[in-house]
């Protein structure tokens, strides 16, 4: 079981597996997704769970309170630059029986009942907290930009679920090895590059194994277009493993710092390895993917960081397939085979 738990929501304890009736705190960061509690004087959670029984992750079972609603049981408390939820137990906070099997807890923050602020995901989807299977897991929590700055410092609060070897790898190099159930770490990001983050926990009976990543863009790489080579996908015709991606990112005034493709074929990690090239004389960026299987579908994105700094993703602007999240709703029959959602994925998605 591997799992990263990223800023916006972390908890405590850092991995809340099925079955735990404990008590679980809910530390909510307004500064991350999209930002939308930022100023709030009061913090409330709109929250419930999905279960075995729930048909998607938009079927919410067992909704503590109504939208909006001013109730003490659902109020945080502030806790430095963060809020802070108490659930005493999972079972008697949501009113069910502990027969029933939790799969995730859902979460939408507000500002209360005449307020107009909302905490949601960067991309406005509702906010989720998963439970691993019983056993042995491993966790890594910590603010983990995907693309960092240059002589950035973050920080990994490792967790294992019971007492066991912790070991920490960066780039297939062991960093760190304690024994307990959790253990820190911190990194400068001194060097451009991918910095990969592996986790293994091992007790005498079982091992476990979590991993978090983040990258340090290089200076992309100057090459002109193949020719031919315009904007969209372009599947190659001497070999079916092949394709091309090219498309425009600039502003009227100035190209965008760094591209990235994201997707199926690179467990939607961003890594200097994906960063697309950009075209000497203009705005276009392009890469060629190879060794894809033949026939076979895949999602996809590109990560666009701004000359502002800011980072988008986006569909690709030629995309004659794409998926949504909304696709859930669309009768099966309408398109029998369209892909599922890529969990990774914000907002449209290529195919």
């Amino acid at each position: 079981f591997a799992t990263i738990a990223m800023a916006q929501v972390t908890t405590v304890p850092g991995i809340i597996q099925k079955g735990y009736d404990g008590e679980i705190t809910v530390i909510f960061n307004p500064n991350e997704g999209n930002k939308g509690m930022v100023g709030a004087t009061q913090c409330y959670a709109h929250t419930g769970i999905i279960t075995s029984a729930s048909s998607n992750d938009g079927d919410w079972k067992n909704v503590v309170e109504e939208w909006r609603k001013n109730t003490a049981k659902t109020q945080l408390e502030k806790d430095g630059a963060n809020w802070k939820l108490v659930i005493p137990n999972v079972y008697e906070f949501y009113g069910c029986p502990k027969t029933t099997e939790i799969k995730k807890l859902a979460f939408v923050f507000h500002d209360g009942p005449s307020g107009s602020k909302e905490g949601k995901t960067a991309e406005g989807t509702d906010i989720f907290v998963e439970l691993a299977e019983a056993g042995l897991a491993a966790s890594i929590v910590g603010d983990i930009p995907e693309i960092a700055s240059l002589g950035s410092t973050i920080t990994l609060n490792c967790y294992a679920t019971m007492p066991a070897t912790l070991t920490l790898k960066l780039n297939g190099q062991v960093v760190k090895t304690e024994t307990g159930s959790e253990m820190a770490y911190t990194q400068t990001l001194d060097k451009q590059g991918n910095y990969n983050f592996e986790l293994t926990v091992a007790t005498a009976d079982e091992t476990a194994t979590a991993i978090a990543s983040t990258c340090v863009p290089n200076d992309p790489t100057k090459a002109n277009r193949p020719a031919g080579i315009v904007n969209g996908i372009y599947y190659d015709k001497a070999d079916d493993t092949k394709v091309t991606l090219c498309t425009y990112a600039g502003s009227k005034t100035e190209p965008a710092k760094h591209v990235f493709v994201v997707g199926d074929f690179n467990n939607w990690t961003i890594s200097n390895d994906y960063q697309l090239k950009q075209a000497n004389d203009s705005a276009y960026f392009w890469i060629e993917l190879n060794g894809l299987t033949a026939q076979k579908e895949y999602a996809m994105q590109y990560v666009v960081v701004r000359a502002d700094g800011q980072i988008k993703r986006i569909s690709d602007l030629y995309s004659e397939l794409v998926l949504h999240k909304n696709d859930q709703w669309e009768p099966k029959d309408n398109y029998p085979g369209l892909m599922n959602y890529p969990s990774a994925g914000e907002g449209y998605v290529t195919v």
